[in-house]
């Protein structure tokens, strides 16, 4: 009974964890010819430029990305896939 306890504990905690590093947000990248922008769709906020991205995995369909605001604000992870962005994925 303990042992289910602890994974019980241990399971709530890297759920928690996960929605910290992998908020849910949808949004969409986009390039201006000189930077990257993130745009949210979840709420109207406006968009985010990005000092930096860097893809952290490449699975060949899909990439992890991470997505480092400028002006100080927290990395944000991302998952974009080939059949989600279409034609763009070349520019990706």
């Amino acid at each position: 009974m303990a042992g289910l306890a602890g994974a019980w504990v241990l399971g709530a905690i890297g759920f928690w964890l996960g929605l910290r590093v992998f908020p849910a947000g949808p949004g969409r990248l986009s390039w201006d010819g000189a930077a990257w922008w993130w745009h949210s769709e979840v709420c109207n906020e406006s968009p985010v430029p990005l000092q930096r991205l860097v893809v952290a995995l490449d699975g060949g369909a899909w990439v992890l990305l991470r997505l480092m605001p400028a002006g100080g604000l927290p990395a944000r992870w991302r998952v974009a896939s080939a059949a989600g962005v279409g034609a763009a994925w070349h520019g990706l």
